[in-house]
């Protein structure tokens, strides 16, 4: 079994042609080759993995020497390799592969015999007899072997490495909100770009994932993939909503639903515009308080207030999302 690990390094070909005898393609043998546009495979092709194509946007056509029917028993991943699906295919091109072709066989061709023919006294005279010359016999050639073709075994310069370090790898973990249960985000793990597998390329593990603060997601590689990183991943307090808003003279009382788990105490915004551009922010301390009076306010002037929670964990603070705003007008 013979199988092509990378394309050759350095080669900048804008057309490649797999040898005949490789069986398989493997996981990123020819990802981000952007100049190449064409390239032909043999009819002992039977997988090409995952991830193989990635990036190679400039490729058009694809030659295969078997027919359509051999071509869709292939082992294709369906997974970014969507130029090898949109480039043009063409079946049944042989060039370049030494399929071997019979030899057609020569036989010679008889020489006619002239007959008698009689003298003018009567007395017949032989003519003379041409004798039969045999032609040349052409000397069957023998069909010539094809040749041994060597295994698709890459030089040291053109084989990656065994193992890819997971540490190369982009690792996002997205934020998550307080539920008191052990929250376990999917990591998005990225290798040159291409959206790696969890279970076949990597597997998860999580600490400090229930509490609100700063939770880690230990990436250890797999496969292909060998060592771990970690990724950090913030737990915020769940939030709260408003009650209503009072106005009074120059004043307002906001009163808000209490939220007392994982919370700290709360923080109110209030402005003048929609958007609380240039708006300022009153901290309340203390999760069992739900009233608060904003003073010193310009009267018969429209407000809009919104309020979040906040925990403070190790001396850093944890917020919650804002609650919808409310919006009145001071007496």
């Amino acid at each position: 079994m013979n199988i092509l690990v990378q394309y050759p390094a350095g080669k900048r070909d804008t057309a490649y042609r797999v040898e005949r005898g490789c069986t398989e393609i493997m996981r990123f043998a020819v990802n981000d080759c952007c100049h190449l546009k064409e390239i032909s495979f043999p009819d002992t092709l039977e997988m090409i993995d995952i991830y193989v194509f990635y990036g190679c946007r400039s490729l058009k056509r694809v030659n295969y020497a078997g027919t359509e029917s051999e071509w869709n028993r292939i082992d294709i991943g369906q997974s970014d390799n969507d130029p090898l699906f949109a480039a043009e295919r063409h079946y049944g091109i042989t060039e370049g592969y030494d399929i071997p072709t019979p030899t057609p066989m020569t036989t010679s061709t008889p020489v006619a015999t002239p007959t008698m023919k009689p003298t003018a006294t009567g007395t017949p005279k032989p003519t003379a007899t041409a004798t039969l010359k045999p032609t040349a016999t052409a000397t069957p050639k023998p069909t010539p072997k094809p040749t041994a073709t060597p295994a698709l075994t890459p030089t040291p310069t053109e084989q990656p490495p065994e193992k890819v370090e997971i540490s190369q790898c982009e690792i996002t973990v997205k934020n998550k909100t307080y539920t008191g249960k052990a929250l376990k985000p999917a990591p998005v793990v990225k290798y040159n770009g291409v959206t790696l597998a969890k279970g076949t390329d990597y597997t998860v593990s999580y600490k400090n994932n229930t509490k609100v603060g700063t939770a880690t997601a230990t990436i250890k590689g797999k496969g292909l993939f060998t060592g771990s990183k970690k990724a950090t991943f913030k737990i915020n307090p769940k939030g709260t909503t408003l009650s209503k808003v009072t106005p009074g003279k120059k004043k307002l009382t906001v009163t808000w639903k209490k939220q007392t788990k994982q919370v700290s105490g709360y923080q109110i915004q209030y402005g003048t515009k929609k958007d609380f551009s240039n708006a300022k922010k009153l901290t309340v301390k203390g999760a069992k308080t739900v009233k608060k009076t904003i003073k010193s306010l310009k009267a018969k002037k429209y407000y809009y207030v919104r309020i979040r929670t906040y925990k403070t964990v190790s001396g850093k603070k944890y917020y919650s999302s804002w609650s919808k705003y409310k919006k009145i007008k001071t007496k």
